[in-house]
């Protein structure tokens, strides 16, 4: 499990904000897109780990994170267009949207497959995805819960096949919400959320998302805790200036540290890639 920051563009310093992770640089034109310690690829290694894949379930699960590593490129390059940073977690992005797919059939299926580019037999996509979610799992070092939901409209039943396929391989609740109530069903969804995340992430759906047109939401929430396989000393927090985007910065505290650390220039995908790892487990499993 990693974390992998991407910079456009040639980095000049690359340094910790006390509250996150950030990058600084002197080009006005920084564009930092960090992919928080969900990407399958990272876990690719556990594909060969019983400890962390159930017997029969490895090759689905080493095909569902091929598909991701494709996923994730064109996701990267989709959000890194726009100016700004972003904080994003690819594989939270491809479980709730593979979940739509499992109850998807006709374009609409083939539209999600193609965009997630996932194994075209659907056992595969669920067995692989169910082995991923095993091998997510909270250590000795580190909390990571993530949860899946489905929220429906009254009376618009969940077939029982899907029901089944969400709880079994997706972990994913299902409940019936009055979307004609707009505001009452968002607060229910958001404090689920709120609950899921240790209380981070509140209001995620703003006021007059949801209406009497609503029939449909899913949701993935993932709360994570964890600690820097190699350590930022305190004494070296200092102020430095951080950019919020090409046109505004400001300034901010910032752990620094000098460090051997894995390092990629993608030209595909036009940035700079470095490996952060945090302290568990799964580093040392295979």
């Amino acid at each position: 499990m990693w974390t992998f920051v991407l910079v456009k563009d040639d980095q000049d310093d690359i340094r910790m904000k006390s509250h996150g992770l950030r990058a600084c640089q002197d080009r006005e034109d920084c564009c930092l897109v960090v992919f928080v310690c969900l990407l399958i690829v990272s876990i690719s290694s556990a594909t060969m780990c019983d400890n962390y894949v159930e017997e029969g379930a490895a090759e689905a699960l080493q095909k569902v994170a091929e598909g991701n590593v494709h996923f994730t490129t064109s996701l990267y390059k989709a959000v890194s267009s726009k100016d700004g940073n972003v904080l994003i977690s690819p594989v939270s992005v491809e479980l709730v949207l593979a979940l739509a797919y499992m109850g998807a059939a006709g374009s609409t299926a083939e539209q999600i497959a193609s965009a997630l580019h996932l194994p075209l037999d659907r056992e595969d996509v669920k067995t692989g995805f169910a082995a991923l979610l095993g091998s997510l799992k909270s250590s000795e070092d580190m909390t990571l819960e993530i949860a899946n939901k489905v929220f429906s409209q009254i009376n618009y039943s969940i077939l029982p096949e899907y029901r089944a396929v969400a709880e079994k391989f997706f972990l994913s609740g299902a409940q019936e919400l009055d979307f004609a109530d707009g505001e009452g069903s968002r607060k229910v969804i958001n404090s689920w959320v709120e609950s899921k995340t240790n209380n981070k992430i509140k209001d995620l759906i703003p006021s007059g998302v949801l209406n009497d047109l609503t029939r449909l939401v899913l949701v993935n929430a993932v709360y994570f805790k964890g600690l820097w396989h190699s350590p930022f000393s305190a004494a070296n927090t200092v102020p430095n200036e951080f950019h919020l985007s090409s046109r505004e910065s400001k300034m901010v505290p910032m752990m620094c540290k000098t460090d051997d650390f894995g390092y990629l220039t993608s030209q595909e995908l036009d940035a700079d890639i470095l490996e952060m790892p945090y302290k568990v487990g799964l580093i040392y499993a295979c």
